[in-house]
């Protein structure tokens, strides 16, 4: 299973991700990427933890993320395997 995950530090739309998916993409690699970080979008004042559990990026939910990913990435490769694949299925971007 390959996964590049880029946790933004600061709003996801236009950050590093973008540019790493460009690149790789550029570059004729099909790896997916996941992308963590703020939405564009108006989030109400609150405290940082409060802020991110919110927007699910606390450090448990990027884990929870990953290995979600990583896991679909094994289900899909072993449906391959055995000829067959999943239509409903889809590499998750966040």
């Amino acid at each position: 299973s390959r996964l590049v995950a880029v946790i933004e530090d600061g709003i996801r739309t236009g950050g590093a991700a973008a540019h790493v998916r460009a690149e790789l993409s550029d570059a004729g690699v099909h790896t997916p990427v996941l992308s963590f970080g703020v939405p564009a979008a108006f989030l109400a004042h609150a405290k940082r933890t409060e802020v991110l559990a919110e927007i699910g990026l606390t450090a448990q939910d990027v884990a929870r993320a990953l290995v979600e990913a990583l896991v679909g990435q094994d289900d899909d490769s072993a449906a391959e395997r055995q000829g067959s694949s999943d239509p409903t299925a889809v590499t998750p971007e966040r």
